[in-house]
Parts: C-alpha cells; sequence; structure tokens
C-alpha cells in the first residue's frame, strides 16, 4: 500500500505510525513503573479522615441500591463476627481498623473491602463454602474447615486493606485517565472516573499483581496460623467449581470474576 503513496504520504504515515508506537510505550512505561510508584506516595499522604468518609459512603450507597439485611441466622452471624475478631488479634492487627459486615445480595458470592477497613461478606459467599465444604469434610472436623475456608477469604480482602490496593489502584486509575485527558484534550471524563473510582472501588477490577499479592498475604497468614495454606487453596477450588456449575454463559460470583484464572492464583500460592 505504501508504494502508491507519494513520498510525502509516505513520510506523514511513517511519523503517524512511529508516533502511536511511541505513545504506546510510553502509555505502558507510565501505566506499569511510574503510577503504582506516585499512587503510593499519594495514597499514603492522604488523611485517614478521607479513607473513612469514602468507606461509610461506599457503603451506605450500596445498602441503598444493592444489599439487605443478612438473612444468614443468628448463630452463624454471631459466629463468624466472633471468629473474625478472634482472627484480627490473632493476626495482633488493631481492631478498630477492620469492621466485618454481613450483607445479602440477591445470591451472588461476593467479598470485598472498602477504603475504610470495612470487609463485607454475602450471605451466598457464606452459604455456598458451607454448603459444599461441609460435603466433603469429616462429620467431626466440620466446623474447623469452615471457620478455615471463611478465614481465608476475609484474609485475602485484609491483604488488600493492609496493601491499601483500593485507594492505590484508584488513584493510579485516576491518573492514568488524567494523563491521557491531557494528552488527548478531553478532560470530561476526569471528574467522573474520580467519583466513580472513589465511591465504588468494587466496580475497579484490581490488577493481577494486586490480586495476587493479596492471595500471598492470605497464604502467608494462614501458614502461619495452621501450617499451610491448604484453607484458601481449597476455598478458592470450591468457589470457581461453584462458578461453572452456577451459570457458564454469564457467572454472578463477583469475588472471582475481577481476579486471575483458578490456575494462575493456585500456582502462585504453591
Amino acid at each position: 500500500m505504501l508504494s502508491r503513496l507519494t513520498e510525502k504520504q509516505r513520510q506523514w504515515a511513517l511519523i503517524i505510525f512511529f508516533s502511536v508506537v511511541t505513545l504506546a510505550v510510553l502509555g505502558y512505561r507510565l501505566y506499569h513503573s511510574f503510577l503504582p510508584t506516585a499512587s503510593t506516595y499519594i495514597a499514603d499522604k492522604i488523611p485517614k479522615e478521607i479513607y473513612q468518609s469514602i468507606g461509610q459512603s461506599a457503603l451506605e450507597q450500596l445498602d441503598e441500591t444493592e444489599f439487605s439485611d443478612s438473612e444468614l441466622d443468628v448463630t452463624t452471624q454471631d459466629a463468624i463476627r466472633t471468629d473474625f475478631n478472634q482472627l484480627i488479634n490473632e493476626l495482633n492487627l488493631d481492631p478498630d481498623r477492620f469492621t466485618l459486615h454481613m450483607r445479602h445480595w440477591e445470591g451472588q458470592m461476593n467479598a470485598f473491602a472498602l477504603m475504610d477497613g470495612s470487609i463485607v461478606i454475602t450471605d451466598a459467599l457464606v452459604n455456598n463454602l458451607n454448603a459444599v465444604l461441609d460435603s466433603n469434610a469429616p462429620h467431626d472436623s466440620e466446623q474447623a474447615l469452615n471457620t478455615q475456608a471463611i478465614r481465608a477469604v476475609l484474609l485475602h480482602e485484609i491483604g488488600h486493606i493492609e496493601h491499601n490496593h483500593l485507594m492505590e489502584h484508584t488513584i493510579r486509575v485516576s491518573l492514568f485517565y488524567i494523563s491521557a485527558s491531557l494528552i488527548f484534550g478531553d478532560i470530561s471524563v476526569v471528574s467522573q472516573i474520580l467519583l466513580e473510582g472513589s465511591t465504588m472501588g468494587l466496580n475497579i477490577a484490581y490488577s493481577r499483581d494486586l490480586e495476587v499479592e493479596a492471595d500471598q498475604y492470605a497464604a502467608d497468614q494462614l501458614t502461619k496460623l495452621y501450617g499451610s495454606p491448604a484453607a484458601l487453596i481449597q476455598a478458592l477450588t470450591v468457589l470457581y467449581q461453584e462458578s461453572e456449575q452456577e451459570n457458564k454463559s454469564e457467572p454472578d460470583l463477583h469475588w472471582l470474576s475481577t481476579h486471575p484464572n483458578l490456575e494462575a492464583r493456585l500456582e502462585g500460592i504453591k
């Protein structure tokens, strides 16, 4: 095709081509090198009051639009909450930083962290872990196995909080869109990205590296507590299997939808 162009057209075509390649390379390096460092620095400077405000607003919005009160029986809720508090104590973490919320969400299996240290776990996730793991557990170890499986999921979310993933990733995405807007002259998307990213962080898929880091945190803590990360491996396997069985064309297991595939996660843990 270039042979049909004039010399001047060929020169412009090459200039455009190399400009696009250069922008692509710069964009890649910006997102994977500069932005992570900058987002970590900025996140560390943000007052804790901002984290609290954003987290509380996000949960209030979800309660108004998506969630209803947990339908788990009171005994189960109390047992999970008591064990969560015990887990925080065993990890020597500040109990004032973490709050567990149980919610019903139209049968969706999910667990996620918010910026204020809140962790939300849904009824469907608890029920599916209990039901599937119960069926495979010896009768005398049923309760311990269930506890470890739920702890494995919660530890993953605690890992996100401990590493400040939500704020850092929100800032990273925001900086990327701001940079792109300045380059291409469209600043209209910036305010929308900042608002959506800060108040509804669960809609922004974590990068693979952040998910692997949270998995590794959970695996390390489980190894310290129980001698191995077997509970995390088993919980992940069960959840992915349940995802395939529930709906192969449109899975509703959102705790898995933004995460790396099972093989990659298990490989990272092992």
